[in-house]
């Protein structure tokens, strides 16, 4: 009898292996997307697009530039099948621009940062996205969190903890956190120890944290050296440490020579990532923590045999719960997207050129400002960027740790291949397990349309998965 069994279920396995071995990921077409209308906003920039760990509430944010200006919500709450009508969560912003949105791993609690003309301010919500809080009453004691531009925000998975970081004219780095779900903030003077400002000279800056909030990790660059910096707080953001003590063998920089740096982390907060490429584009470099953000590698010695991951820039970075698998992506000049993987806590890089499949150039696509993300394992990974000679929005997947690549062409469905949609400045962002993968962006037309497409992977092909674990 178990021969039998055994029999039957090494004959499952080997037909899953076979008949599913082919990936069914196919994209919506943009026009079919929101509820009513081919866009989910007739006039927007800069969208940016977040989902819970389900992929089932999905949140879109943007910038309607005219007139006094506003910023716009719209939520689906049906894996992106539907969309609701655009919710004005603030207007009078001027100015204002770079809109942020991001929320907890089950959707309930959202927020929204900007900056209007000169102020940097935020909106809660707490029930889905359906209610919003006032800007003008989200801060204690003020209107705005602080005067800054550039703001970004992030929040830990229940929620509770939130953190928002920003530069303030002519150059500082401030941040504010909450510990009550967004009720309340602290003063961003108060936030580093000794002193208004985590950097007095910063701009370009990132913040993330891990899945307790516990663990907050901030980077920017210093504009008049190009130096990049990091900050760490280990006690949920009440406190900094002083930038010139974080990284090892160097005072005070990650790097002499970088800009547009980005940082992550794993969900425990032990593994740091942190990215940036120098301002001449000739190298992107990589730099590694494994011990909360204490110390950290010598970006020359990160990549293997090179002091470089690549010629590139506008370098994007992500990883897995457990921090394993690392996945970055970046633009050569003059617009091929690259990418690189490491399978053991960054201390070894794949070579770019041999990563993507059935490509006979080091790219795995035409294309600029690219974006990438990960899903919990670090397994299925998700990119997106725009064509600079087409002006197309094209994506990639990966389901095989980034080892192989799908080829650009065969990612939309319903479309012209290969492209999503023509448009600019596409973000991507995708559920917990990497079923469910969201793209927006705006086109180029005036005004400028926000539009939007959804894929859904229909199951896990378990074919030529071999990961050599250490």
């Amino acid at each position: 009898m178990f021969g039998i069994l055994k029999y039957w279920l090494i004959f499952f396995i080997v037909f899953l292996n076979t008949a599913l071995s082919a990936l069914n990921v196919n994209f919506s077409y943009p026009t079919f997307t929101p509820l009513g209308s081919p866009d989910l906003g007739l006039r927007g920039e800069f969208s940016q697009i977040t989902t819970d760990s389900t992929g089932r509430y999905v949140y879109a944010i943007w910038d309607n530039p005219v007139g006094v200006g506003e910023v716009l919500v719209v939520v689906s709450s049906d894996f992106g099948a539907t969309w609701s009508a655009a919710s004005v969560i603030a207007t009078n912003i001027g100015t204002g621009r770079k809109t942020q949105i991001t929320t907890n791993s089950s959707g309930q609690y959202v927020y929204a940062i900007w900056n209007n003309a000169t102020d940097v301010q935020v909106a809660i919500s707490s029930d889905f996205a359906t209610t919003w809080s006032d800007p003008l009453s989200t801060p204690v004691g003020t209107p705005d969190l602080g005067s800054g531009e550039r703001a970004q925000i992030t929040t830990n998975s229940s929620g509770k903890f939130v953190y928002a970081i920003w530069n303030v004219s002519p150059g500082a780095a401030q941040t504010a956190f909450s510990s009550d779900f967004g009720q309340n903030w602290s003063y961003p003077s108060s936030t580093p120890a000794g002193s208004p400002d985590l950097a007095t000279s910063g701009e370009f800056s990132e913040i993330t944290t891990n899945s307790t909030g516990e663990f907050v990790y901030a980077i920017w660059e210093v504009p008049a050296s190009d130096d990049i910096q990091v900050a760490i707080s280990s006690d949920f953001g009440i406190n900094w440490s002083d930038p010139t003590s974080t990284p090892t063998g160097t005072v005070p920089d990650l790097s002499t020579s970088g800009e547009l740096s980005q940082i992550t982390t794993n969900s425990t907060g032990k593994f740091v990532y942190a990215i940036w490429n120098d301002p001449s584009g000739s190298a992107v470099q990589v730099a590694i923590s494994s011990d909360f953000g204490i110390t950290w590698s010598n970006p020359s010695s990160t990549p293997a045999n090179t002091p470089n991951l690549a010629a590139g820039l506008n370098a994007q970075i992500t990883t897995d719960n457990s921090g394993r698998y690392v996945h970055a992506i970046w633009d050569v000049p003059p617009g091929n997207a690259q990418v690189a993987t490491s399978l053991d806590f960054g201390l070894n890089w794949s070579y770019p050129s041999s990563t993507p499949t059935g490509t006979t150039t080091p790219s795995i696509g035409v294309g600029v400002v690219a974006q990438i993300t990960t899903d919990i394992s670090g397994r299925y990974i998700a990119a997106a960027w725009n064509n600079l000679a087409t002006g197309d929005i094209q994506s990639v997947i990966s389901t095989d740790f980034g080892l192989n690549w799908s080829t650009p062409t065969s990612t939309p469905f319903g479309t012209i291949p290969p492209t999503l949609a023509i448009g600019i400045n596409a973000q991507i962002a995708m559920d917990s397990l990497g079923r469910n993968i969201y793209v927006i962006w705006n086109t180029e037309t005036v005004p400028t349309i926000v539009q939007t497409a959804k894929a859904f992977k229909t199951f896990f092909p378990l074919n030529n998965v071999t990961i050599q674990r250490n």
